[in-house]
């Protein structure tokens, strides 16, 4: 946070957010990345920051097929996810706390798209199938000391950035609704089955989608730090722990968004703020 004291005003401007433009909170720090067998089979998707901020709007400009962000069209191009491969680990930070408690509160965007029965109109099969997405062990800190484990975590869910536009559409709407990637989808990839491209964001309901985790079972009233782990034990891609987990961004639910502790230097300067303010009034304005 930004602090700015302006004497000749009296005034203290504070300066800094940690949301996006959309409201949602997302990860915002790499605190660790090892990429394990990601450096050797998926070199050019190893770069952390990848999976901050939030998910783009875009995918597949780099490789000259542009594609809005669908449930049938994920992110997939270089600088838009990172990759854990086999052996490798995540760990991340938020700008503000993650409040514990009930119900989801972090939703993890990976590169999972509907399998498009139908191409291009957009059908689910029924059962629902995908492509992308992973898994990996998942644990959460509120200190980055002390970690608690969620146990194994598969994020197949896909994910949706605009409400008023086809799955394959070239260019973003030219009036654009955005979805909420602060609103959890609560569903599972057999929310989807059988459903065409309008079922599929009715089923949404206004949300990014993606995988959303709950808090409640560790025991946490808040959290700061999230870390994922994929095992080195040779399981292959699609098990229970999957060989590998791309990550494009991880959102935090809107109600679920903490506040900052205040800290002793800005309750400091408020407080000599106020000081200088009355030094600065005239005798007899007391």
């Amino acid at each position: 946070m930004k602090i700015v004291f302006s004497a000749a005003a009296g005034t203290v401007f504070l300066f800094g957010s940690a949301l996006d433009a959309r409201g949602a909170m997302f990860a915002s720090k790499v605190v660790s990345y090892e990429p394990g067998n990601a450096s050797v089979t998926n070199p050019s998707f190893t770069d952390p920051s990848a999976a901050l901020g939030a998910p783009d709007g875009m995918s597949g400009v780099e490789a000259g097929f542009p594609n809005v962000l669908s449930p049938f069209s994920p992110a997939f191009d270089v600088g838009q996810i990172v990759i854990i491969g086999e052996g490798g680990e995540l760990t991340l930070q938020f700008a503000k706390p993650v409040l514990g408690g009930s119900g989801p509160a972090i939703g993890v965007i990976s590169n999972s798209g509907l399998i498009d029965t139908n191409y291009p109109s957009g059908q689910a099969g029924n059962p629902a199938g995908n492509f992308g997405g992973g898994s990996a062990d998942v644990s959460v800190s509120a200190d980055d000391v002390h970690w608690v484990s969620l146990g194994e975590k598969e994020f197949l869910n896909p994910a949706n950035f605009y409400l008023n536009a086809g799955p394959y559409d070239a260019t973003p709407p030219a009036s654009p609704q955005l979805a909420d990637f602060g609103k959890p989808f609560t569903g599972t990839l057999a929310s989807f089955n059988g459903e065409n491209d309008a079922q599929v964001l009715a089923t949404l309901a206004g949300s990014g989608g993606g995988t959303w985790l709950d808090l409640s079972g560790s025991g946490l009233a808040e959290i700061s730090f999230i870390q994922f782990s994929v095992p080195a034990d040779g399981t292959s891609f699609g098990g229970t722990i999957g060989s590998r987990l791309p990550i494009d961004a991880i959102a935090v639910a809107n109600d679920h968004v903490g506040d900052l502790p205040e800290p002793a230097s800005l309750s400091f300067l408020l407080g000599a703020a106020g000081l200088m303010l009355r030094r600065r009034q005239p005798a007899g304005d007391a």
